[in-house]
């Protein structure tokens, strides 16, 4: 998908560069929202992302977004959507993967006289925080596919075991 709210939601106020993040928003689409939403589901938002979200369809605009829907069993439920799903995932494989470069002499510490490094337990408890959040708000996207988009193969639920942090 490589929504740009999601990119922006990523690294809005941190000084962060835009290409530093996309491959952690590509990772998570490609680890975490595909095999939950299914190739079908994933193909048909690609596609309808791609071509600016017309002719406009409001059920895959509310998955992506987020809002309020009425359960078949007509309960009323609210969602977050996959964007910020994603923006939170990816920031969680962000915070892991900008401490250390890899390099042709293996993997380096970044320091610099300027910075300091904060305790790596810190950056795995925030890294944690931001997963959680993330595949909380992936399974509210799933439970809505599941209940409001007919004709796809989705997953019931996001499972942590198959995190990559």
């Amino acid at each position: 998908l490589n929504p740009t709210l999601s990119l922006s939601l990523t690294t809005k106020n941190q000084g962060v560069k835009a290409d530093s993040v996309r491959p952690y928003i590509e990772e998570v689409e490609a680890t975490e929202v595909k095999p939950l939403l299914g190739d079908d589901l994933y193909i048909d938002l690609v596609n309808y992302v791609d071509s600016d979200r017309t002719p406009v369809n409001a059920l895959i605009d509310k998955l992506l977004d987020g809002g309020e829907y009425t359960t078949q069993s007509g309960r009323k439920k609210t969602f977050a959507g996959l964007l910020i799903a994603i923006s939170y995932l990816a920031k969680s494989r962000y915070a892991v993967g900008l401490r250390y470069s890899v390099t042709d002499y293996g993997a380096k510490l970044k320091e610099s006289g300027e910075s300091s490094n904060p305790d790596i337990g810190e950056v795995q408890r925030e890294a944690s925080r931001h997963s959680n959040v993330g595949l909380t708000y992936l399974n509210e996207c799933v439970a809505y596919a599941s209940d409001s988009l007919t004709g796809y193969n989705i997953c019931k639920k996001a499972s942590k075991k198959y995190s990559i942090i």
